[in-house]
């Protein structure tokens, strides 16, 4: 990995190709995720919880959670939720680590900066649902987080509720949204009452009927969104996102 954080292959020294994609991809991947949790740890003093709460680290069942250091004490507490296949926290996505870099794809600056601006901060995990046993065939669901919407449900009730913060912010990339938008729901009187900010980015959630008017109230009011276009940095969005996502 060069200053940049782009990833190049250590016995050639050249970046990464389609070819070499197509055969080291899951090895890149894991040696990403080793770096980038292992700087959450040793630079930045995040520590790994479970859903069940109560669970060990020896434990064969559980979802790890990152938070840091002061997130029970904190009185801002920044949660950063993203789902995709595959994906482990610190990561945005796989897709921006093998083709953006590190510095990209990983959440490290964003930590750095939250903890520079005093913020507690919780890693969701949502997309740990299962544990595959050694045999490879037995696949065990998780309880707290056999789905990510359980997994939020459980995150909320056993970590942030908890939390001394007086606000509570969200941080949501592509399905994250959504999962946002359903705690938005789930846990509505007690996140209201806390609530400081959504940023999202790239979200797939969408205004429903369904939705009350105080889920509408926060995401018109209360909710950044951006996504990627040729665009100055803050340019309004042409199209349907204002419509589709309520923000």
């Amino acid at each position: 990995m060069d200053q940049e954080g782009m990833i190049h292959l250590k016995a050639t020294g050249k970046g990464l190709d389609d070819s070499d994609l197509a055969v080291h991809q899951d090895e890149i991947i894991n040696t990403v995720v080793k770096y980038v949790q292992d700087s959450m740890r040793k630079e930045l003093g995040f520590k790994e919880v479970y859903i069940p709460a109560n669970s060990t680290p020896e434990a064969p069942v559980k979802a790890n959670v990152f938070v840091s250091r002061n997130y029970e004490s904190c009185k801002k507490l920044l949660i950063f939720v993203a789902v995709s296949r595959g994906l482990y926290p610190g990561l945005w996505s796989r897709g921006l680590v093998l083709h953006a870099g590190v510095k990209s794809g990983s959440m490290l600056e964003y930590f750095r900066k939250a903890i520079d601006e005093g913020y507690g901060i919780i890693v969701a995990n949502p997309n740990k649902n299962v544990i595959v046993m050694r045999d490879g065939k037995q696949r065990l669901q998780i309880p707290g987080s056999s789905s990510p919407e359980e997994h939020m449900d459980s995150l909320w009730d056993s970590y942030v509720a908890r939390s001394a913060a007086r606000r509570v912010y969200f941080l949501g990339y592509s399905y994250g949204g959504v999962l946002i938008k359903y705690l938005l729901q789930s846990r509505g009187d007690q996140l209201m009452r806390r609530n400081g900010a959504i940023a999202l980015i790239e979200s797939s959630h969408r205004i429903e009927d369904g939705d009350s008017q105080s889920v509408k109230s926060i995401l018109a009011h209360r909710t950044m969104y951006w996504e990627s276009n040729d665009q100055l940095f803050q340019t309004k969005l042409d199209g349907d996102a204002p419509h589709r996502t309520g923000c």
